[in-house]
């Protein structure tokens, strides 16, 4: 695509799409570019795939993150994974892009994760470029493919290449604006100009692209409908304009796999893609990944949106409150990752021996500005329960766990609360089983999982006031603590209310907390059917005391007793856990 004035600072890409379209085999083409082919889609694949996980299962697991310098500056690429489980970590991806390329094969029938991709888009308001893999696919289909897309996505798509055969069966790629074919793969890619034969489809293509963007530009609009011949360049801005306003969808093909198209395609995101953050101001990143190596510790890959990042400077992980010695900086490069001297707006480095959660913002130590809210992400609803033998191993299990949620936004580590058994809580089945693998060659432990307890919780059945009396005499100081408390179910959700209606001295209000203390441990320890107790409204409207036998812990165990007598009078009713459940179906599926 024709050189067209820009914003040289660097640009964060995020590759998005269904899985299976090609995305991690494009990105590594784009890296590869000037290389052979590769001989197998495993190895079109395997300098970003690269976990014993993502290898064994032939997909992407982990956000892959590559730096490509292109034309002066420099462009990032987020590999997102396509499964809608290991999805997670794609609003964090979005939150730090310019663009997102959207990569579909020819020939699927889209599903509903590329209609989610797209909503998604949408909320984080991200221009969107589109590539068509495998177009060196003789039965790729372009023209069916962006029909299905605009009818699927309602979004005004359009192609600005078009798939052409010479005379000698070459494959090229026809660009419609500047009327030139790509032809050849990686190093010898080069243009040839239009053949004649190839004029009536082009112009077809060429007239409903030049609608949807022309109007970008009232001049360009005037000279358009005035019947002027306008210059390539001119109408390259105007598509840049389109995309920027999310106007239009502009449509690429390519091919990862037989470097058809990749650097027109880098080319073509270096004109078309602008940076959507400003440079100046206090330091603001995001943190994009995490991992963790036996043996060169923590690293944390921060997406840098503001200010600059330097060696030897300190900043301070959202959360911790505390700065931290920025050490070393790299380059997220292949095949491995490259010195960086320092980081500026647009960047994303690796920060090596930081400790951070992926989602969690990084900021100057010297900033009182208020971070941006945390970043809304789908929240993990499927739960195994996971037990290691011996307690060493249980320790272990909770170390390699918790550093495995700092690294997985979609996870979530917890102890079920009767068993004492940890609970590993992702996006589905196939989440869940990905991080077991991961628990267990980390941890070197050999786990046993199952179905974690239903977590049944019980309420109060009805309204009722008793009293708690915990009296005991010793030799010496006795214990003494008399408590007279209503207790009533409260609203779903509600927890525990304790409300302090003590007058005229009849409890020291040294004693007031411990009863409460009393209350709530008895709520833990469970109620007339053993399940936890919730949901209740606690009035502490009387009670006695004894200047020398009173204690904290008579009170407590006062509390205690309290709570236990109301529930036999009054009883109890078990709570099942409710789970709402959001569907979103398409109006050409739903029934009459």
């Amino acid at each position: 695509m024709g050189e067209t004035a820009r914003d040289p600072r660097p640009r964060t890409i995020a590759v998005v799409g269904p899985p299976g379209a090609g995305k991690t085999t494009l990105v590594q083409a784009f890296a590869t570019a000037s290389s052979a082919p590769p001989r197998d889609p495993e190895a079109a694949r395997a300098l970003l795939d690269i976990t014993p996980e993502e290898r064994a299962h032939r997909h992407s697991i982990d956000l892959g993150v590559v730096r490509l310098p292109h034309a002066g500056s420099a462009l990032t690429f987020l590999d997102v994974p396509g499964i809608g489980e290991l999805a997670a970590i794609r609003p964090v991806a979005l939150a730090a892009a310019d663009a997102a390329l959207v990569v579909v094969a020819p020939g699927e029938r889209f599903g509903p994760e590329l209609v989610r991709v797209w909503r998604e888009l949408d909320a984080a308001e991200l221009p969107r470029i589109i590539v068509v893999t495998r177009c060196d696919d003789e039965r790729c289909d372009l023209a069916g493919t962006v029909a299905t897309l605009r009818e699927l996505l309602a979004a005004h798509i359009d192609p600005v290449e078009l798939i052409v055969d010479d005379s000698e069966g070459r494959r090229g790629l026809l660009d419609i604006l500047e009327e030139s074919v790509v032809v050849g793969a990686g190093a010898s890619e080069h243009r040839e100009p239009a053949q004649v034969s190839t004029e009536q489809v082009q112009a077809a293509a060429r007239d409903q692209l030049l609608d949807d963007i022309v109007p970008e530009d009232d001049e360009l609009l005037e000279r358009y409908l005035a019947g002027d011949q306008l210059a390539p360049a001119e109408l390259i801005r105007a598509l840049r304009s389109a995309t920027r306003a999310r106007h239009v969808a502009p449509v690429f093909v390519a091919s990862g796999l037989a470097r058809l198209g990749i650097i027109h395609l880098l080319d073509v995101l270096d004109t078309l893609v602008e940076p959507r953050t400003p440079a100046t101001g206090t330091l603001r990143a995001l943190v994009l990944a995490a991992s963790s190596d036996a043996y060169q510790g923590p690293a944390a890959t921060l997406a840098v949106l503001r200010g600059e990042l330097e060696p030897d400077h300190e900043v301070v992980v959202d959360g911790s409150g505390h700065p931290e010695r920025i050490h070393q900086l790299l380059w997220p490069t292949l095949p491995k990752p490259s010195p960086a001297p320092r980081a500026a707006a647009g960047d994303v480095v690796i920060v090596p021996r930081l400790t951070a959660a992926v989602g969690s913002w990084v900021r100057g130590p010297s900033s009182d500005e208020p971070l941006p809210d945390p970043i809304s992400r789908p929240r993990p609803s499927y739960t195994v329960a996971v037990e290691g033998g011996d307690q060493r191993s249980a320790d272990k299990l909770q170390q390699v766990a918790a550093r495995l949620a700092l690294e997985d936004p979609g996870l979530t580590i917890d102890r079920e609360l009767e068993t004492h058994r940890l609970l590993v809580t992702g996006m589905g089945a196939t989440h869940v089983g990905i991080v077991l693998e991961r628990l267990s060659r980390r941890s070197g432990v050999s786990l046993r999982s199952s179905e974690p307890r239903t977590p049944y919780r019980e309420t109060i059945a009805t309204t009722v006031e008793v009293e708690g009396k915990h009296k005991k005499q010793t030799g010496g100081h006795g214990q003494f603590g008399v408590v007279v408390c209503r207790i009533s179910p409260a609203t779903r959700g509600s927890g525990i209310t304790f409300v302090d209606e003590i007058v005229g001295g009849a409890i020291p209000r040294s004693f007031i907390p411990a009863v409460e203390a009393g209350i709530r441990e008895a709520c833990e320890h469970g109620g007339l059917h053993g399940f936890p107790v919730v949901d209740i409204e606690v009035r502490l409207v009387d009670g006695k005391h004894h200047p020398v036998d009173s204690s904290e812990l008579s009170f407590k165990l006062a509390g205690a007793l309290a709570l236990r007598s109301a529930l036999e009078r009054a009883g109890s009713v078990v709570l099942e856990p409710i789970t709402h459940l959001h569907l979103v179906v398409p109006e050409q599926s739903q029934g009459d």
